[in-house]
């Protein structure tokens, strides 16, 4: 399946629209925020939800293109790769939150 034009100016908008909502809260939670101490607490999570969300919609995209064709599926266990593909993201998540907590915050 290729992309057309007006596809792929459409995934350029919506980007470009994350993009500026994102700085648009970072902006908003400084100001907000009257200490250094809770603007810090915020960008660790603010990072932290940016990472899961990257690390879902790296598995989700992989999930779909494994599972759309079926004519492209030999023999695999998709149920058992995706529950192990999960786990390990749960498991990095996890890992990640704890390092946060221990060294970031105080």
């Amino acid at each position: 399946m290729t992309i057309t034009a007006r596809q792929s100016a459409g995934l350029v908008a919506s980007s470009a629209v994350a993009a500026a909502s994102t700085l648009l809260i970072t902006i908003i939670a400084a100001r907000a925020t009257d200490d250094g101490a809770a603007f810090k607490e915020f960008t660790v999570f603010w990072s932290i939800f940016f990472a899961a969300v990257g690390v879902i919609t790296g598995v989700q995209q992989e999930a779909t293109r494994a599972t759309a064709s079926p004519a492209h599926r030999t023999g695999a266990r998709l149920l058992s790769i995706a529950a192990l593909v999960g786990a390990l993201a749960a498991l990095c998540m996890a890992g990640l939150l704890l390092f946060a907590h221990a060294r970031l915050l105080p």
